[in-house]
């Protein structure tokens, strides 16, 4: 049972305090603990990521990612961190709630919300890229929401490039199932600016159709073999297959279908930028809604039985051997 004792946090920012931890838990994971606390002078809300002892090394590597990129109006303000014989701790700006959960307390969102959103999110990777920072584990639920506003957050599997844009390859096998690239997976040498623009494009597709394209963008996965690099559309092929009725834009369709849909010539972070459906000015090329009929869901064939593909909670990978999938 989680202890009652007040946990207490001292910094130059300040001191920090979670009154009864037992209750103050926003989340959990393989990275330790994050509670709801408070400045203790000014009692500002704020959040407080506290590391287990295994991972103090991960801490310190997001510490120094927050440190490289700067600040930015779409990065998760880090306030402070405190470091201690067992843990390392980052005390975090307070969000309401995490995109993952917006979005899926929508079921979806229509194409003129998520544009607003996807340029947030374009203008934080684009932040961090520029400062040869890369996330490698861009997903739903690490963009957390402050009112109107997107910020990216949780930097413990990102990559510092020490030498800038000289070398920009990772031989790393993380991140998060659905998200993750082909690339990443393949087993060879990667580039990871290209892969954080696939995951971000994975984000854009679950925003907008409620779904994820692929469970993981291998052979292991049906939907891959069956959809990926084709010449029909992906978003098409996919609503199509399930039985959906869409009237998602043609330039959305472009946009996913040549940027996750294809195998090479894939659409770099500035394609996604100027993109005729990024910079519409207006909802006019986009329906308000997107309309998907689940009551008339299409039976899999037997050899193709897998979860249905609603918006989950991912599974991490980290650190898969070269060839495992």
């Amino acid at each position: 049972m989680m202890s009652k004792a007040p946990l207490v946090f001292s910094s130059v920012k300040g001191e920090f305090r979670v009154d009864d931890p037992s209750s103050a838990v926003i989340g959990t994971g393989g990275y330790g603990v994050v509670y709801r606390g408070f400045q203790s002078d000014t009692k500002l809300p704020v959040a407080i990521k506290q590391s287990k002892m295994s991972l103090e090394r991960s801490i310190w590597k997001e510490v120094n990612a927050y440190s490289r990129i700067g600040p930015h109006q779409n990065i998760v303000e880090v306030i402070a961190h405190v470091a201690i014989p067992d843990s390392v701790s980052l005390i975090m700006a307070l969000a309401d709630c995490e995109l993952f959960d917006y979005v899926c307390k929508k079921t979806m969102l229509a194409e003129a919300e998520a544009r607003r959103l996807f340029h947030q999110m374009l203008a934080a990777v684009e932040h961090i890229h520029a400062r040869y920072v890369v996330h490698c584990d861009i997903k739903l639920e690490n963009w957390l929401m402050f009112g109107d506003t997107l910020k990216l957050t949780d930097f413990g599997l990102s990559h510092i490039f020490k030498d800038g844009w000289s070398v920009t390859h990772l031989c790393r096998r993380v991140g998060s199932e659905h998200y993750v690239s082909p690339d990443v997976l393949r087993g060879t040498e990667y580039d990871a600016f290209a892969s954080d623009t696939w995951s971000l494009s994975i984000c854009l597709f679950a925003m907008c159709c409620g779904f994820f394209p692929y469970k993981l963008a291998s052979g292991r996965d049906w939907r891959y073999s069956m959809f990926f690099n084709k010449t029909m559309c992906l978003v098409t092929s996919l609503f199509h297959h399930y039985n959906y009725d869409s009237d998602l834009s043609v330039q959305f369709r472009d946009l996913i279908h040549r940027s996750i849909g294809i195998r090479t010539n894939r659409l770099t972070l500035l394609d996604l930028k100027n993109h005729a459906w990024t910079v519409a000015a207006s909802s006019a090329d986009a329906p308000q809604e997107v309309c998907i009929d689940k009551t008339n869901w299409k039976s899999l064939p037997a050899q193709e039985t897998c979860d249905p593909p609603v918006l989950c909670k991912a599974k991490m990978i980290t650190d898969v051997p070269c060839g495992a999938f």
